[in-house]
């Protein structure tokens, strides 16, 4: 029987920055997982050996012929796509917007800005090149008026 190798509590911690859109920051988590693992006097080949695995006992057709395993499977969870800092910095602007458009918005428009404001979620990339675009011609328009 195998010694059961017990991998310490903090890479459990640093595993999931891993999965990082960001490149720097999932590269340093790596580095950070390698770093614990031998300061505790272990590898990358002795945390892989505790992973526990299953065979694919059963394969369904998916058009190509194979189901890949749960690894290999697209994930559903949500991925940010904005910093929790651009994410506020949106709401600042539709802030902005709603405060110093004086009818310049049109009904649709008005709507949208209000409604980022109370939302607990992030935009999506369309939406927020909206959100920009809307500011932007607001602030032309201001300086027009002030030249």
């Amino acid at each position: 029987m195998t010694q059961r190798i017990a991998i310490p509590s903090k890479v459990i911690k640093i595993l999931p920055l891993m999965g990082s859109l960001m490149d720097g920051e999932a590269l340093n988590a790596c580095r950070a997982v390698g770093r614990v693992l031998q300061h505790s006097g272990l590898t990358y080949q002795d945390l892989a050996a505790v992973i526990p695995t299953t065979a694919v006992t059963e394969t369904v057709d998916n058009g190509h012929g194979f189901e890949p395993p749960p690894a290999y499977r697209p994930s559903r969870r949500k991925v940010s796509i904005f910093t929790p800092a651009q994410a506020a910095h949106h709401r600042r602007m539709a802030l902005w917007c709603r405060n110093n458009e004086r009818g310049r918005l049109t009904p649709r428009e008005r709507e949208f800005i209000a409604n980022i404001a109370s939302w607990r979620r992030e935009l999506s990339i369309p939406q927020a090149d909206w959100l920009v675009t809307i500011c932007d011609r607001l602030e032309q328009e201001d300086r027009r008026a002030w030249s």
